[in-house]
């Protein structure tokens, strides 16, 4: 994991509370969240003492057990996937007797994440929002209006669902008779299905290309 040197440390090395046990199948995609989960710390008087990286995924391990919660239910809501959070006894506190415990934050992040462009049979289309199974999106094929679609994704239509992961940076070539760029590996001029308004010659748009047909992603 790129971010493992990326630790703040204000306790004994050996020190925490909660482990964040982040969990999913793309890499690109767990190593951004642990960026995010970084600076979130940052932010804080708190810290994570060390990062692993394990089978499914990677351990977060933090010094105080609510800021854990509080990152977990914050990427449940940002993101969706799964949540789960669990406590073990750990100590008692010789002053107080009180009991100590240490959480362990399981978040699983979703197969489709927000702003995420898939492909589904002829469609290409811009996740809006991934939750309980069900997406939600804008159509980018629609040009003159905005179109939202929504469907459960079954394990069939999972098997149909393309991501989109190549991603350019262009500049607009043409605007006349429509907007269009050089294709960013053949060269050769392809039409932008969902142009900016106000397009102009020279400005630098963010792409992916399929099919010959550029859509634009910001």
């Amino acid at each position: 994991m790129k971010n493992d040197k990326k630790v703040k440390k204000q306790f004994h090395d050996l020190y925490f509370e909660g482990i964040i046990q982040l969990r999913g199948d793309d890499e690109e995609k767990l190593s951004n969240t642990v960026e995010e989960i970084l600076k979130i710390y940052e932010k804080s008087s708190f810290g994570v003492q060390r990062i692993e990286t394990v089978r499914g995924g990677v351990d977060l391990y933090s010094t105080n057990n609510r800021m854990s919660q509080r990152v977990g239910t914050f990427l449940y809501k940002k993101y969706g996937g799964e949540y789960k959070e669990s406590k073990k006894l750990f100590s008692l506190n010789k002053q107080t007797s009180k009991e100590i415990f240490r959480a362990s934050i399981l978040y699983r992040l979703p197969e489709f994440f927000k702003d995420d462009i898939i492909t589904l049979k002829d469609k290409v289309l811009k996740v809006v929002k991934y939750s309980k199974d069900t997406i939600k999106a804008i159509d980018l094929d629609k040009i003159n209006k905005e179109e939202n679609v929504s469907f459960k994704v079954t394990e069939e239509i999972k098997n149909h669902i393309g991501i989109q992961k190549n991603k350019f940076e262009v500049e607009i070539e043409l605007k006349k008779p429509f907007v269009q760029i050089l294709h960013p590996e053949t060269f050769q001029m392809i039409r932008v299905i969902n142009p900016p308004k106000n397009s102009n010659i020279g400005d630098k748009i963010n792409v992916v290309v399929i099919n010959d047909k550029a859509y634009v992603i910001d």
